[in-house]
């Protein structure tokens, strides 16, 4: 039994390192559009993530972007529908939100056509699967879907 505490122990600690890191990089880019967007990917969010998403929440808050696009793999396991609904309402509160999906969003039934409805209307996102989204006439997103060649 101590063994496997220890082991677990270990584990979490390792896993702290390796995949719990939030690393936030500033670019300032000089663009005809006057707005500022903020662009976060990878996000993994599930139970043990939830300070590294206070922090990434509490940074956004500092920068007060008006669009935040999220790039792909919001979680990467099933059942995790709280905590990445969770994620996504607080970044709709501090900006506009769009997400383009990752491999990640498909293995885990986030890019269902069901639960991108439920969140587009309950967390007020837009979800961009090979569409577009034009943020004034002179600048807009393009979400590409995820190839697959499985599907």
């Amino acid at each position: 039994m101590k063994k496997h505490f220890l082991s677990l122990l270990l584990f979490l600690l390792l896993y702290s390192f390796i995949e719990a890191n939030l690393t936030i990089t500033t670019t300032t880019l000089k663009l005809n559009a006057t707005k500022k967007i903020a662009f976060i990917s990878d996000l993994h969010v599930d139970e043990i993530s939830y300070l590294r998403e206070l922090i990434l929440i509490e940074k956004l808050r500092e920068i007060k972007p008006e669009i935040i696009i999220v790039g792909g793999d919001i979680t990467s396991k099933r059942n995790e529908e709280e905590h990445y609904t969770t994620l996504l309402c607080a970044l709709s509160r501090i900006g506009r939100v769009y997400v383009v999906l990752g491999n990640w969003d498909y293995y885990s039934r986030v890019a269902s056509k069901k639960e991108m409805e439920r969140l587009e209307k309950a967390c007020n996102v837009t979800f961009l699967v090979n569409s577009v989204a034009f943020l004034d006439n002179m600048t807009c997103i393009y979400g590409i879907d995820w190839l697959n060649p499985r599907k």
